[in-house]
């Protein structure tokens, strides 16, 4: 089990994925957009951090920036509909990217190959 902060914007997309994990016994912490989240990375710093990258209340890329100075262990997996922004995102330190739409079983499989890479390294 993982400590899993989700940061999306849109509502049924983030309870989509949200379930999912669950489902895969993941402790999640939602919010809506990255500047709530970067308060509870600070606070709390999770395992992974799944984050959209175009939301109203902080952008994903700022938010990528600054959860990789503040939480250095964290895999941060960066998730849009646009492959130039995953591009963008890949090359502030994201770990791995996904396109959008996606199914909240890919990220959980996802989540997994990463957990297992981290751990062998």
């Amino acid at each position: 089990m993982s400590r899993i902060m989700l940061v999306e914007d849109d509502a049924f997309v983030r309870e989509d994925l949200r379930q999912e994990m669950v489902e895969a016994q993941h402790e999640v912490v939602v919010h809506e957009g990255g500047h709530a989240a970067m308060a509870t990375i600070l606070s709390n710093p999770p395992q992974f951090i799944v984050t959209d990258i175009i939301m109203e209340e902080g952008e994903g890329m700022d938010l990528i920036a600054k959860a990789r100075a503040a939480c250095p262990d964290a895999i941060l997996i960066a998730i849009s509909s646009n492959t130039k922004y995953l591009e963008y995102a890949a090359a502030l330190g994201a770990h791995h990217t996904m396109l959008k739409p996606l199914k909240g079983r890919d990220l959980v499989e996802a989540i997994a190959g990463l957990s297992q890479q981290a751990t062998a390294v």
